[in-house]
Protein backbone atom coordinates (compact mmCIF):
# COMPACT_ATOMS: atom_id res chain seq x y z
CA UNK A 1 0.00 0.00 0.00
CA UNK A 2 1.43 2.44 -1.33
CA UNK A 3 1.81 6.12 1.73
CA UNK A 4 -0.85 8.30 1.93
CA UNK A 5 1.71 11.22 3.46
CA UNK A 6 5.48 11.63 4.33
CA UNK A 7 5.19 10.86 7.75
CA UNK A 8 3.61 7.19 7.05
CA UNK A 9 6.32 5.36 5.72
CA UNK A 10 5.84 2.48 3.00
CA UNK A 11 6.57 -0.49 5.18
CA UNK A 12 8.76 -3.34 3.35
CA UNK A 13 7.48 -6.46 5.31
CA UNK A 14 5.92 -10.02 4.37
CA UNK A 15 2.47 -8.19 4.55
CA UNK A 16 0.33 -7.99 0.84
CA UNK A 17 -2.42 -5.53 1.04
CA UNK A 18 -3.71 -5.13 -2.89
CA UNK A 19 -6.44 -2.30 -3.77
CA UNK A 20 -7.28 -2.91 -7.46
CA UNK A 21 -9.90 -0.92 -9.46
CA UNK A 22 -11.57 -1.60 -12.54
CA UNK A 23 -13.77 0.94 -13.93
CA UNK A 24 -15.47 2.04 -16.89
CA UNK A 25 -18.51 1.64 -19.50
CA UNK A 26 -17.01 -1.89 -20.35
CA UNK A 27 -17.74 -3.06 -16.91
CA UNK A 28 -21.21 -3.36 -17.42
CA UNK A 29 -22.44 -6.87 -18.19
CA UNK A 30 -19.96 -8.89 -17.15
CA UNK A 31 -20.29 -9.71 -13.49
CA UNK A 32 -19.54 -13.36 -14.46
CA UNK A 33 -16.30 -12.64 -15.73
CA UNK A 34 -15.15 -10.20 -12.78
CA UNK A 35 -16.54 -13.57 -10.65
CA UNK A 36 -13.60 -15.48 -12.64
CA UNK A 37 -11.19 -12.80 -10.98
CA UNK A 38 -12.57 -13.04 -7.69
CA UNK A 39 -12.64 -16.89 -7.44
CA UNK A 40 -8.92 -17.30 -9.30
CA UNK A 41 -7.75 -14.94 -5.96
CA UNK A 42 -9.36 -16.89 -3.59
CA UNK A 43 -8.13 -19.82 -5.25
CA UNK A 44 -4.78 -18.83 -4.59
CA UNK A 45 -5.17 -18.57 -0.79
CA UNK A 46 -5.86 -14.85 -0.75
CA UNK A 47 -8.61 -12.87 1.81
CA UNK A 48 -10.83 -10.92 -0.53
CA UNK A 49 -13.25 -8.21 -0.51
CA UNK A 50 -14.85 -7.11 -3.74
CA UNK A 51 -17.55 -3.89 -3.77
CA UNK A 52 -19.47 -3.92 -7.52
CA UNK A 53 -21.39 -0.56 -8.71
CA UNK A 54 -20.96 2.80 -9.12
CA UNK A 55 -17.73 4.28 -6.93
CA UNK A 56 -19.78 5.83 -3.64
CA UNK A 57 -22.76 7.00 -6.41
CA UNK A 58 -20.28 9.41 -7.66
CA UNK A 59 -18.57 8.71 -10.87
CA UNK A 60 -20.77 7.70 -13.68
CA UNK A 61 -19.20 4.87 -14.63
CA UNK A 62 -19.35 1.46 -13.49
CA UNK A 63 -16.53 0.02 -11.56
CA UNK A 64 -15.35 -3.25 -9.05
CA UNK A 65 -13.12 -2.06 -6.61
CA UNK A 66 -11.34 -5.42 -4.71
CA UNK A 67 -8.87 -5.68 -1.91
CA UNK A 68 -6.65 -8.45 -2.35
CA UNK A 69 -4.49 -9.23 1.30
CA UNK A 70 -2.69 -12.35 2.56
CA UNK A 71 -4.81 -10.92 5.78
CA UNK A 72 -7.91 -11.26 7.27
CA UNK A 73 -9.81 -7.42 6.69
CA UNK A 74 -12.77 -5.86 7.67
CA UNK A 75 -12.67 -2.77 5.31
CA UNK A 76 -12.28 -1.81 2.25
CA UNK A 77 -9.35 -0.01 2.89
CA UNK A 78 -7.93 3.15 1.65
CA UNK A 79 -6.08 4.33 -1.58
CA UNK A 80 -5.59 2.51 -5.01
CA UNK A 81 -2.69 0.54 -6.32
CA UNK A 82 -3.83 -0.15 -9.64
CA UNK A 83 -6.93 1.20 -11.62
CA UNK A 84 -7.75 -0.14 -15.00
CA UNK A 85 -9.63 2.59 -16.51
CA UNK A 86 -11.54 1.24 -19.94
CA UNK A 87 -12.86 4.74 -20.85
CA UNK A 88 -11.46 7.28 -23.23
CA UNK A 89 -11.06 9.96 -21.53
CA UNK A 90 -8.86 10.73 -18.48
CA UNK A 91 -9.97 9.56 -15.24
CA UNK A 92 -10.65 11.17 -11.97
CA UNK A 93 -7.29 10.69 -10.38
CA UNK A 94 -7.95 11.46 -7.02
CA UNK A 95 -11.49 10.11 -7.06
CA UNK A 96 -10.49 7.22 -7.27
CA UNK A 97 -7.69 8.00 -4.55
CA UNK A 98 -4.89 7.10 -7.17
CA UNK A 99 -1.74 8.34 -5.56
CA UNK A 100 2.35 8.32 -5.99
CA UNK A 101 3.47 4.98 -6.27
CA UNK A 102 -0.33 3.57 -8.05
CA UNK A 103 -0.60 1.88 -11.57
CA UNK A 104 -2.80 2.91 -14.04
CA UNK A 105 -4.27 1.25 -17.31
CA UNK A 106 -5.53 3.38 -19.85
CA UNK A 107 -6.12 4.19 -23.36
CA UNK A 108 -3.02 5.45 -25.03
CA UNK A 109 -4.26 8.58 -26.27
CA UNK A 110 -5.28 8.87 -21.98
CA UNK A 111 -1.78 7.38 -21.12
CA UNK A 112 -0.03 10.54 -23.50
CA UNK A 113 -2.30 12.84 -22.27
CA UNK A 114 -1.30 12.40 -18.42
CA UNK A 115 2.35 11.98 -19.39
CA UNK A 116 2.38 15.41 -20.94
CA UNK A 117 4.16 17.96 -18.95
CA UNK A 118 2.87 18.81 -16.34
CA UNK A 119 2.69 14.56 -15.61
CA UNK A 120 0.66 13.33 -12.50
CA UNK A 121 3.59 13.13 -9.71
CA UNK A 122 4.43 9.21 -9.33
CA UNK A 123 1.87 7.47 -11.07
CA UNK A 124 3.01 4.42 -12.96
CA UNK A 125 1.43 4.78 -16.30
CA UNK A 126 0.65 1.35 -19.43
CA UNK A 127 -1.22 2.03 -22.48
CA UNK A 128 -3.25 -0.74 -22.66
CA UNK A 129 -5.38 -0.07 -26.16
CA UNK A 130 -8.87 -2.05 -24.85
CA UNK A 131 -10.98 -0.38 -27.64
CA UNK A 132 -8.87 -1.42 -30.62
CA UNK A 133 -8.30 -4.90 -28.58
CA UNK A 134 -12.21 -5.48 -27.93
CA UNK A 135 -12.97 -4.68 -31.37
CA UNK A 136 -10.31 -6.89 -32.75
CA UNK A 137 -12.04 -9.28 -31.02
CA UNK A 138 -15.90 -8.88 -32.06
CA UNK A 139 -16.84 -5.42 -30.40
CA UNK A 140 -18.96 -7.02 -27.65
CA UNK A 141 -19.92 -4.24 -25.14
CA UNK A 142 -18.33 -6.45 -22.29
CA UNK A 143 -15.82 -7.31 -23.84
CA UNK A 144 -13.60 -4.94 -23.02
CA UNK A 145 -13.77 -6.21 -19.17
CA UNK A 146 -12.53 -9.50 -20.51
CA UNK A 147 -10.04 -7.86 -22.04
CA UNK A 148 -9.10 -5.86 -19.08
CA UNK A 149 -9.05 -9.27 -16.35
CA UNK A 150 -6.20 -10.50 -19.64
CA UNK A 151 -4.40 -7.96 -19.17
CA UNK A 152 -4.75 -7.91 -15.32
CA UNK A 153 -3.65 -11.32 -15.32
CA UNK A 154 -0.72 -11.02 -17.18
CA UNK A 155 0.03 -8.22 -14.96
CA UNK A 156 -0.49 -9.16 -11.79
CA UNK A 157 1.35 -12.75 -12.62
CA UNK A 158 -2.51 -14.73 -12.03
CA UNK A 159 -2.59 -18.14 -13.48
CA UNK A 160 -4.72 -17.41 -16.46
CA UNK A 161 -5.16 -21.25 -17.14
CA UNK A 162 -7.46 -20.98 -13.47
CA UNK A 163 -9.21 -17.76 -14.56
CA UNK A 164 -10.11 -18.99 -18.01
CA UNK A 165 -11.66 -22.41 -16.16
CA UNK A 166 -14.11 -19.55 -14.24
CA UNK A 167 -15.22 -17.78 -17.49
CA UNK A 168 -18.60 -17.18 -18.00
CA UNK A 169 -20.07 -16.77 -20.93
CA UNK A 170 -17.93 -19.10 -22.77
CA UNK A 171 -17.14 -16.45 -25.73
CA UNK A 172 -15.28 -13.93 -23.14
CA UNK A 173 -12.32 -15.90 -23.65
CA UNK A 174 -11.20 -14.49 -26.84
CA UNK A 175 -11.55 -11.00 -25.37
CA UNK A 176 -9.35 -12.86 -22.33
CA UNK A 177 -6.40 -14.45 -24.36
CA UNK A 178 -6.42 -11.09 -26.60
CA UNK A 179 -5.73 -8.80 -23.14
CA UNK A 180 -3.33 -11.88 -21.84
CA UNK A 181 -1.14 -11.81 -25.13
CA UNK A 182 -1.36 -8.06 -25.31
CA UNK A 183 -0.01 -7.59 -21.71
CA UNK A 184 3.12 -10.41 -22.55
CA UNK A 185 4.27 -8.96 -25.24
CA UNK A 186 4.17 -5.42 -25.29
CA UNK A 187 3.63 -4.23 -20.88
CA UNK A 188 7.21 -4.19 -19.05
CA UNK A 189 6.80 -3.77 -15.34
CA UNK A 190 7.84 -0.83 -13.38
CA UNK A 191 6.46 -1.43 -10.30
CA UNK A 192 6.54 -4.07 -7.70
CA UNK A 193 2.29 -5.07 -7.89
CA UNK A 194 2.59 -9.25 -7.97
CA UNK A 195 -0.04 -11.69 -6.87
CA UNK A 196 1.88 -14.93 -8.75
CA UNK A 197 2.53 -16.51 -5.30
CA UNK A 198 0.07 -18.71 -4.03
CA UNK A 199 -0.77 -18.17 0.06
CA UNK A 200 -0.87 -21.32 2.12
CA UNK A 201 -3.92 -19.71 3.58
CA UNK A 202 -7.13 -22.26 4.74
CA UNK A 203 -10.00 -22.68 2.65
CA UNK A 204 -12.28 -20.00 1.91
CA UNK A 205 -15.35 -19.79 -0.26
CA UNK A 206 -16.57 -16.85 -2.01
CA UNK A 207 -20.51 -15.04 -0.90
CA UNK A 208 -22.58 -12.21 -1.95
CA UNK A 209 -25.76 -11.54 0.17
CA UNK A 210 -28.06 -12.97 -1.37
CA UNK A 211 -26.02 -15.90 -1.39
CA UNK A 212 -25.25 -15.68 2.40
CA UNK A 213 -29.17 -15.24 3.03
CA UNK A 214 -30.12 -18.75 1.65
CA UNK A 215 -27.36 -20.24 2.91
CA UNK A 216 -28.44 -19.24 6.09
CA UNK A 217 -32.66 -20.00 5.59
CA UNK A 218 -31.17 -23.29 4.60
CA UNK A 219 -29.35 -24.03 7.75
CA UNK A 220 -30.78 -27.38 9.38
CA UNK A 221 -33.51 -27.66 6.80
CA UNK A 222 -31.02 -29.20 4.02
CA UNK A 223 -31.57 -32.69 3.16
CA UNK A 224 -27.89 -34.04 4.15
CA UNK A 225 -26.91 -36.94 5.70
CA UNK A 226 -24.90 -36.58 8.86
CA UNK A 227 -22.12 -35.77 6.97
CA UNK A 228 -22.90 -32.34 6.27
CA UNK A 229 -20.18 -30.56 8.16
CA UNK A 230 -17.62 -33.11 6.85
CA UNK A 231 -18.40 -32.29 3.27
CA UNK A 232 -18.28 -28.26 3.68
CA UNK A 233 -14.46 -29.22 5.02
CA UNK A 234 -13.85 -31.42 1.88
CA UNK A 235 -15.70 -29.71 -1.03
CA UNK A 236 -16.56 -25.88 0.22
CA UNK A 237 -17.44 -24.51 -3.15
CA UNK A 238 -20.14 -28.13 -3.61
CA UNK A 239 -21.23 -27.61 -0.82
CA UNK A 240 -22.24 -23.59 -0.81
CA UNK A 241 -24.27 -23.97 -4.44
CA UNK A 242 -26.14 -26.81 -3.11
CA UNK A 243 -26.88 -25.31 0.04
CA UNK A 244 -27.81 -21.82 -1.93
CA UNK A 245 -30.17 -23.67 -3.85
CA UNK A 246 -31.93 -25.28 -1.53
CA UNK A 247 -31.99 -22.12 0.94
CA UNK A 248 -33.30 -19.88 -2.14
CA UNK A 249 -36.47 -21.79 -2.83
CA UNK A 250 -37.20 -21.10 1.01
CA UNK A 251 -37.12 -17.48 0.51
CA UNK A 252 -40.34 -15.09 -0.29
CA UNK A 253 -40.87 -11.45 -0.53
CA UNK A 254 -42.07 -9.82 2.57
CA UNK A 255 -44.98 -7.80 1.02
CA UNK A 256 -45.99 -6.71 5.09
CA UNK A 257 -42.69 -4.55 5.11
CA UNK A 258 -43.10 -2.08 2.69
CA UNK A 259 -39.72 -2.63 1.48
CA UNK A 260 -38.42 -3.17 -2.14
CA UNK A 261 -36.16 -5.95 -0.62
CA UNK A 262 -37.55 -7.83 2.26
CA UNK A 263 -37.50 -11.39 2.68
CA UNK A 264 -38.58 -14.13 5.28
CA UNK A 265 -38.19 -17.87 5.00
CA UNK A 266 -38.69 -20.66 6.91
CA UNK A 267 -37.68 -19.36 10.37
CA UNK A 268 -40.97 -17.33 12.26
CA UNK A 269 -40.48 -14.42 13.70
CA UNK A 270 -37.51 -13.25 11.30
CA UNK A 271 -37.51 -10.85 8.59
CA UNK A 272 -34.47 -10.20 5.99
CA UNK A 273 -33.93 -6.52 4.33
CA UNK A 274 -31.66 -5.91 1.92
CA UNK A 275 -29.94 -2.59 0.51
CA UNK A 276 -31.21 -0.04 2.83
CA UNK A 277 -28.87 3.39 2.99
CA UNK A 278 -30.36 4.26 6.46
CA UNK A 279 -31.54 1.05 8.67
CA UNK A 280 -31.63 4.25 11.46
CA UNK A 281 -35.06 5.15 9.72
CA UNK A 282 -37.01 2.10 10.31
CA UNK A 283 -36.74 2.74 14.20
CA UNK A 284 -40.20 4.39 15.51
CA UNK A 285 -39.39 5.40 18.70
CA UNK A 286 -42.95 5.82 19.86
CA UNK A 287 -43.49 1.82 19.29
CA UNK A 288 -42.42 -0.19 21.83
CA UNK A 289 -43.94 -3.46 20.11
CA UNK A 290 -41.90 -2.71 16.83
CA UNK A 291 -39.47 -5.26 16.03
CA UNK A 292 -35.71 -5.52 17.17
CA UNK A 293 -33.63 -4.33 14.75
CA UNK A 294 -30.11 -6.27 14.34
CA UNK A 295 -27.80 -4.84 11.62
CA UNK A 296 -24.65 -7.26 9.85
CA UNK A 297 -21.28 -6.24 9.62
CA UNK A 298 -20.29 -8.27 7.31
CA UNK A 299 -21.25 -11.48 5.33
CA UNK A 300 -19.83 -13.74 8.28
CA UNK A 301 -21.52 -11.60 10.64
CA UNK A 302 -25.18 -11.48 8.51
CA UNK A 303 -24.88 -15.38 8.23
CA UNK A 304 -24.53 -15.85 12.36
CA UNK A 305 -27.28 -13.34 12.44
CA UNK A 306 -29.64 -15.18 10.55
CA UNK A 307 -29.35 -18.16 12.73
CA UNK A 308 -29.60 -16.52 15.50
CA UNK A 309 -32.38 -14.39 15.82
CA UNK A 310 -35.08 -16.99 15.38
CA UNK A 311 -33.63 -18.22 18.49
CA UNK A 312 -33.80 -14.35 19.80
CA UNK A 313 -37.37 -13.94 18.81
CA UNK A 314 -38.73 -17.07 20.86
CA UNK A 315 -36.68 -15.81 24.06
CA UNK A 316 -37.68 -12.14 23.63
CA UNK A 317 -41.65 -12.73 21.77
CA UNK A 318 -40.68 -10.36 19.42
CA UNK A 319 -40.50 -10.16 16.07
CA UNK A 320 -36.90 -9.83 14.46
CA UNK A 321 -35.63 -7.81 10.96
CA UNK A 322 -32.18 -8.21 10.04
CA UNK A 323 -31.29 -5.57 8.03
CA UNK A 324 -28.28 -5.44 5.26
CA UNK A 325 -27.07 -1.50 4.55
CA UNK A 326 -26.38 -0.62 1.22
CA UNK A 327 -22.38 -0.93 0.78
CA UNK A 328 -22.60 -4.37 2.42
CA UNK A 329 -25.13 -5.41 -0.01
CA UNK A 330 -22.76 -4.64 -3.56
CA UNK A 331 -20.22 -6.47 -1.46
CA UNK A 332 -18.56 -10.10 -2.00
CA UNK A 333 -16.41 -11.22 0.61
CA UNK A 334 -14.46 -14.07 0.91
CA UNK A 335 -15.22 -16.14 4.41
CA UNK A 336 -12.88 -18.65 5.68
CA UNK A 337 -14.54 -21.94 5.78
CA UNK A 338 -13.48 -22.48 9.43
CA UNK A 339 -15.19 -19.73 10.63
CA UNK A 340 -18.42 -20.96 8.19
CA UNK A 341 -18.01 -24.62 10.51
CA UNK A 342 -17.76 -22.35 13.63
CA UNK A 343 -21.07 -20.49 12.91
CA UNK A 344 -22.83 -23.29 11.67
CA UNK A 345 -21.62 -25.80 14.58
CA UNK A 346 -22.63 -22.90 17.27
CA UNK A 347 -26.09 -22.50 15.55
CA UNK A 348 -26.85 -26.46 15.85
CA UNK A 349 -26.09 -26.29 19.41
CA UNK A 350 -28.07 -23.25 20.15
CA UNK A 351 -30.96 -25.07 19.07
CA UNK A 352 -30.81 -27.46 22.55
CA UNK A 353 -29.79 -24.47 24.80
CA UNK A 354 -31.84 -22.20 26.61
CA UNK A 355 -33.46 -19.56 25.34
CA UNK A 356 -31.79 -16.77 27.56
CA UNK A 357 -27.87 -17.77 26.81
CA UNK A 358 -29.17 -16.71 23.28
CA UNK A 359 -29.75 -13.66 23.98
CA UNK A 360 -26.94 -13.14 25.69
CA UNK A 361 -24.90 -13.91 22.67
CA UNK A 362 -25.70 -10.44 21.05
CA UNK A 363 -24.66 -8.72 23.27
CA UNK A 364 -22.27 -5.43 21.88
CA UNK A 365 -18.30 -6.24 22.11
CA UNK A 366 -15.83 -3.76 23.25
CA UNK A 367 -12.33 -3.27 22.58
CA UNK A 368 -9.82 -1.13 23.46
CA UNK A 369 -8.58 0.11 26.64
CA UNK A 370 -10.83 1.19 29.84
CA UNK A 371 -10.99 5.23 30.45
CA UNK A 372 -10.02 5.73 26.53
CA UNK A 373 -9.99 9.50 25.23
CA UNK A 374 -12.02 8.62 22.54
CA UNK A 375 -14.73 5.77 22.44
CA UNK A 376 -15.93 5.31 18.68
CA UNK A 377 -19.48 3.55 18.56
CA UNK A 378 -20.28 1.90 15.35
CA UNK A 379 -23.00 0.13 13.48
CA UNK A 380 -23.60 -2.24 10.10
CA UNK A 381 -20.49 -2.24 7.63
CA UNK A 382 -19.16 1.06 9.96
CA UNK A 383 -17.53 -1.38 12.15
CA UNK A 384 -15.03 -3.09 9.78
CA UNK A 385 -13.85 0.70 9.14
CA UNK A 386 -13.98 1.43 12.61
CA UNK A 387 -11.85 -1.86 13.41
CA UNK A 388 -9.03 -1.12 11.80
CA UNK A 389 -8.73 2.79 12.53
CA UNK A 390 -8.96 1.09 16.16
CA UNK A 391 -5.94 -0.94 14.65
CA UNK A 392 -4.24 1.81 13.03
CA UNK A 393 -4.31 4.69 16.43
CA UNK A 394 -3.69 1.41 18.80
CA UNK A 395 -0.67 0.95 17.04
CA UNK A 396 0.36 4.23 17.50
CA UNK A 397 0.03 5.00 20.51
CA UNK A 398 -3.47 6.34 20.27
CA UNK A 399 -5.93 6.08 23.66
CA UNK A 400 -8.89 5.15 21.88
CA UNK A 401 -11.65 2.37 22.06
CA UNK A 402 -14.60 0.73 20.45
CA UNK A 403 -18.36 -0.35 20.78
CA UNK A 404 -19.95 -2.63 18.32
CA UNK A 405 -23.50 -3.11 18.52
CA UNK A 406 -25.72 -5.63 17.00
CA UNK A 407 -28.88 -4.09 17.47
CA UNK A 408 -30.32 -0.18 17.14
CA UNK A 409 -31.32 2.02 19.66
CA UNK A 410 -33.44 1.70 21.84
CA UNK A 411 -32.81 -2.06 22.13
CA UNK A 412 -29.02 -1.15 22.68
CA UNK A 413 -29.22 2.34 24.58
CA UNK A 414 -28.14 0.84 28.00
CA UNK A 415 -25.22 -1.26 26.54
CA UNK A 416 -24.19 2.25 24.62
CA UNK A 417 -24.35 4.21 27.74
CA UNK A 418 -22.36 2.17 29.82
CA UNK A 419 -19.74 2.33 27.60
CA UNK A 420 -19.90 5.89 27.41
CA UNK A 421 -19.48 5.61 31.11
CA UNK A 422 -15.89 4.60 30.03
CA UNK A 423 -14.54 6.53 27.56
CA UNK A 424 -13.86 10.80 28.01
CA UNK A 425 -15.97 11.57 24.38
CA UNK A 426 -18.56 8.95 22.26
CA UNK A 427 -18.00 9.25 18.69
CA UNK A 428 -20.82 7.81 16.48
CA UNK A 429 -19.47 6.28 13.57
CA UNK A 430 -22.10 6.69 10.67
CA UNK A 431 -21.92 3.96 7.73
CA UNK A 432 -22.93 6.41 4.79
CA UNK A 433 -23.60 10.34 4.50
CA UNK A 434 -27.43 9.16 4.95
CA UNK A 435 -27.52 7.40 7.86
CA UNK A 436 -28.51 9.06 11.74
CA UNK A 437 -27.48 6.08 14.16
CA UNK A 438 -26.66 9.62 16.31
CA UNK A 439 -29.88 10.49 16.32
CA UNK A 440 -31.20 7.43 17.97
CA UNK A 441 -28.49 7.39 19.87
CA UNK A 442 -29.55 10.92 20.83
CA UNK A 443 -33.22 10.30 21.33
CA UNK A 444 -32.90 7.15 23.51
CA UNK A 445 -30.19 8.01 26.25
CA UNK A 446 -28.79 10.57 27.98
CA UNK A 447 -25.89 11.11 25.35
CA UNK A 448 -25.32 13.78 23.36
CA UNK A 449 -22.09 12.15 21.07
CA UNK A 450 -20.08 13.77 18.64
CA UNK A 451 -20.91 12.58 14.60
CA UNK A 452 -18.46 11.15 12.10
CA UNK A 453 -19.61 10.59 8.77
CA UNK A 454 -17.87 10.54 5.25
CA UNK A 455 -19.25 13.15 2.38
CA UNK A 456 -21.70 12.67 0.27
CA UNK A 457 -19.87 10.23 -2.39
CA UNK A 458 -16.94 8.90 -0.59
CA UNK A 459 -16.80 6.04 1.62
CA UNK A 460 -15.49 6.09 5.35
CA UNK A 461 -12.05 4.38 4.95
CA UNK A 462 -10.03 3.25 8.14
CA UNK A 463 -7.22 6.46 7.17
CA UNK A 464 -9.92 8.79 7.48
CA UNK A 465 -10.41 8.21 11.18
CA UNK A 466 -7.05 7.96 11.80
CA UNK A 467 -5.93 11.72 10.29
CA UNK A 468 -8.92 12.82 11.10
CA UNK A 469 -8.06 16.40 10.04
CA UNK A 470 -10.60 15.95 7.00
CA UNK A 471 -10.11 13.54 4.10
CA UNK A 472 -13.09 12.80 3.09
CA UNK A 473 -14.98 12.97 6.76
CA UNK A 474 -16.92 15.57 8.61
CA UNK A 475 -17.12 15.96 11.93
CA UNK A 476 -19.47 17.30 14.18
CA UNK A 477 -19.91 18.17 17.81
Amino acid sequence: MAPLSAWLPLQHDERTDLILTIAGDGIAGCSKSLHALERTVTDQGFEIMAQHGRLNGRNNSAAVRLRISVQPTTSMGHGCDVLAWLNEEAPDLKQFAVQSGSVLLCEPDVAAQLNAPPAHSGVIVYPVPFNDLTRQCGGCFSGKGAVALGVLAQFLGLPSEVLCQYLEPEYSRRYFDAGLAFAAAHLRKRDLYDLSTAISNPGHVLLNVHEAMALGMASGRCKCPASCLSTLEDSPDAWVARHVQEGARLISSASDVGSIEAYVGPYPGLTVLVGRENPSELVPLEHRSWPIIFVASDIADFLSLIWTAPQFSRASARLVWVIVDGALTRRVESVPTSVLLHVLENHRGNQSTDRAETAVELRPEREGTMHAEVGYVAWGSAQGVVREAVAMCRDHGIDVAALYPKSLPPHSSAQVEAFANTVTKVVIVESSAFSNYTGLVTSTTGLHPSQLRPEWGRALTPMDMFLREGLGCQQTE
